[in-house]
């Protein structure tokens, strides 16, 4: 939609804000029909509001869940580090050496 406006550049710098927030719209909406991610398609597809904000929430509380579990996981490993060594000992006189 044009604005018509006193300085002609202004009213085109209007229109081509307004056509980028409607092609930005367009890709996400589009990804979010044709995602395989659980959940996402009914975002834009649910049949009525209710459902479409139920499936909203549904998600955020699953990646608020990841989250947690990820960083419940980290700070396990920070907290109990895994030391793996290999101690190479014996007779190795049957095996051929390269250095």
């Amino acid at each position: 939609m044009w604005v018509l406006q006193h300085n002609f550049g202004e009213a085109v710098v209007a229109h081509k804000k307004e056509s980028k927030a409607r092609t930005m719209s367009t890709h996400v909406k589009g990804y979010l029909q044709e995602t395989t991610v659980h959940g996402f398609r009914y975002v834009v597809e649910g049949r009525t509001v209710p459902e479409r904000l139920a499936w909203v929430v549904a998600i955020l509380l699953a990646f608020a869940y990841a989250s947690i579990l990820v960083h419940s996981a980290m700070r396990e490993a920070e907290d109990n580090p895994v030391s793996t060594a290999i101690e190479i000992g014996g007779n190795l006189s049957g095996i051929a050496m390269y250095s």
